[in-house]
Parts: structure tokens; sequence; C-alpha cells
């Protein structure tokens, strides 16, 4: 990444939306003394920063403007722009700013979430609107802390975003590589009770059973046989703690023809069989409401006393 984020943390100076006004040819020139990060709902234009190329202005697109640096921009006059800005400062644990000649992101992100970024583009103006430094004490210090926190978790996202703009072929290979295995996990997580095999998430990615292990193994650090057999445990224990299905409806429930082969498996794993492990689990359930019904009477006979 660009920012080393273990020591650096955004602290906002300014929060607002833009709405510029239609039939108006309207060009901006701006010199930053703090960092700005755009996020454009409406509306067409270009930005260019000094002796750089141009950038075209449209829905979704999220830009990070940079301290030092000059920026012009317009918009078409027909169809007048609208965006979030967050002006901010990168301060360390101690306060200070961090430098501005220190590298940063490029001017556009090109590969992000658009959805999750306005989202979070919404609730930091949510939570301070039109927010300016001079007037920080009319905003709850909580209000401040979250906004900020959520903030960092943007930042540190777009940070990550921009590496995406590097264009050698092997890194984009690379790059290819991981989000096809991530779109898996996601999918894994979202649907946990579909039956799942590694052919069936080979071919959801269109790579061969063999290339798509080795690419799965790459990314993650696991084979993708032992993934499925670490999320199925995963899902049979849930199952077995919250649900009265029975270890036969658990193991089919989980794409198992056979429940001796799933209990087998369970026990290698978690290190009892799965009749063991819901007795285990259902008991100090038990005992734990016993324990909350007690302290309750107990709190109730307190208040009863003169």
């Amino acid at each position: 990444m660009w920012v080393n984020w273990a020591v650096y943390r955004p602290r906002i100076t300014v929060t607002g939306i833009s709405n510029w006004v239609r039939g108006e040819p309207r060009g901006w020139r701006a010199s930053l003394v703090d960092h700005d990060i755009l996020f454009f709902l409406a509306g067409t234009g270009s930005m260019k920063a000094k002796a750089d190329r141009e950038v075209p202005l449209a829905p979704g697109t999220c830009l990070w403007l940079t301290p030092g640096r000059i920026y012009e921009g317009t918009q078409d006059p027909n169809d007048p722009i609208r965006n979030y800005y967050i002006h901010f400062e990168l301060v360390d644990s101690a306060g200070r700013a961090r430098p501005y000649e220190q590298p940063t992101p490029p001017e556009q992100i090109r590969e992000f979430d658009a959805v999750a970024v306005e989202g979070m583009f919404r609730r930091i103006s949510t939570l301070l609107p039109y927010f300016r430094t001079d007037q920080r004490g009319r905003f709850a210090p909580e209000r401040i802390a979250v906004a900020e926190s959520i903030l960092h978790g943007l930042l540190m996202d777009l940070d990550f975003a921009s590496q995406h703009d590097l264009t050698d072929d092997v890194v984009g290979l690379q790059r290819v590589h991981t989000e096809a295995i991530m779109k898996i996990l996601v999918d894994v997580q979202e649907r946990p009770d579909e039956p799942r095999t590694v052919q069936s998430l080979a071919n959801s990615t269109g790579y061969s059973v063999a290339h798509f292990s080795r690419v799965f193994h790459t990314v993650i650090g696991q084979w993708p046989e032992q993934f499925l057999i670490d999320q199925r445990m995963e899902r049979a224990k849930m199952l077995l703690t919250t649900s009265s299905l029975s270890i036969h409806e658990v193991a089919a429930k989980l794409g198992y023809r056979q429940t001796s082969f799933f209990s087998t498996q369970f026990r290698q794993k978690v290190g009892c069989t799965p009749r063991s492990f819901r007795a285990t689990r259902l008991k100090s359930a038990s005992e734990r409401a016993a324990r909350l019904r007690a302290a309750a009477r107990d709190s109730s006979s307190d208040d009863l006393q003169p």
C-alpha cells in the first residue's frame, strides 16, 4: 500500500456535497492544503492535475486528491455534477501530520466496490453534515470518532484498490486469479447450505480442476478440498448447536451420502463425534441458563429486602 495504515489515521477537516448548476459551464482550479476524496453521484465533466492526463468525471468516479498539487476541472453544462467530498489530514498517534511528499495513491481509483464506497461516503456525511474543523465542537465526539473510523476503513480499501492500477501482466493475472477465488469465498459465506465440490468450484471460475486447485492454494494457502471440509465442519458445529436436526439429517444437509463418513471426518477435525459435541454444547448451554436464572432470582431477592 501507499500509506502505512498501522502508523497513520485520518482526521476529518471538511465534509459536504457539491451540487453544480445546470447551464453553467463551470470550471474550477484548486491547490489543496489537505487530502480530498470525492465520489461522483451524477453529472459529467473532466479533471486534470497540472501536466497530467485528463480524468473523465461520471457517476461512480472516485478521486483521491493530494496536497500540494494543482487540480483543474470542468462540467458539462447540460449534465450538472453532484458529488460527495471529504477533506482530511493523515496524522500519527501523536497527532503529527504525515509529510505531504510521501507517496499517495493515484488520483483516480479504478477498481473498487462502488456501492460500498458510496454507502461509506453517505454514512460519514450523515454523521458529520457540512463539518468544518473550526466547528468541531458542534458535533459529539462519538460521532466524529465513528466517522473517522469509517473513513479510515474507506481509505485503506481505496489504497488497496489503487494497487490494481499496476499494469504489469503478471500482476494483472494474479489479480484476476485473486478476484475469482475471493468471489468463491463470498459465495460460500453467503450460501453455506449449498453442497459444493472442487469440480463445481472450478466450473464456476472456468478453470480446470487442476489449475483451479493450484490457483486456490496460491491465493488462500490451502488446498480447496481441505477448505471445503473445514467449511462443512464449521457449518456442522453450528447446526448441531442451534438446530434439532438429527446427525443423519445434518450429514445429508452438508452433502454427505454416508453418515458414518461424516462422523469420521468430524471426529478427525473436531476431536469428538457429532453426538458428543452436541451433548457437550447442550450441557454447557443448560448450565449457563441455570446460572443466569439463579442470578436473576438473587437479584430479585435483593430488591425485595427492606
